[in-house]
C-alpha cells in the first residue's frame, strides 16, 4: 500500500486523485469522482463516473492521462 500511496504523491498530475483504502476494494480515482460519494455508495460513484462520461470528456482525457503517468511510476518503483 505505501508503494502505491508514494506513486499517487510523487506523480506530477493535473488532477488530484484519491486513493480509498476504507472498504474491501481499495479505490484510486479523481477525487471529482469521489466527491459526495464513497466505496459503499456504489450508485454514486456510477453516477458520477457515468455524468463525467457525458459531459466533460476534457476530464476524461486528462484524467487518464494522469493515470497512465500513476502507472509508470508505480511499474518504475516495483522494478
Amino acid at each position: 500500500m505505501d508503494t502505491v500511496l508514494q506513486a499517487v504523491h510523487s506523480t506530477p498530475t493535473k488532477t488530484d486523485w484519491v486513493f480509498d483504502t476504507s472498504g474491501r476494494n481499495w479505490i484510486l480515482a479523481p477525487a471529482r469522482v469521489m466527491e459526495g460519494g464513497t466505496q459503499a455508495n456504489s450508485s454514486y460513484f456510477h453516477d458520477a463516473t457515468q455524468t463525467l462520461i457525458e459531459h466533460d470528456q476534457a476530464f476524461c482525457y486528462t484524467a487518464l492521462q494522469d493515470f497512465d503517468a500513476i502507472l509508470n511510476t508505480l511499474e518504475m518503483a516495483i522494478q
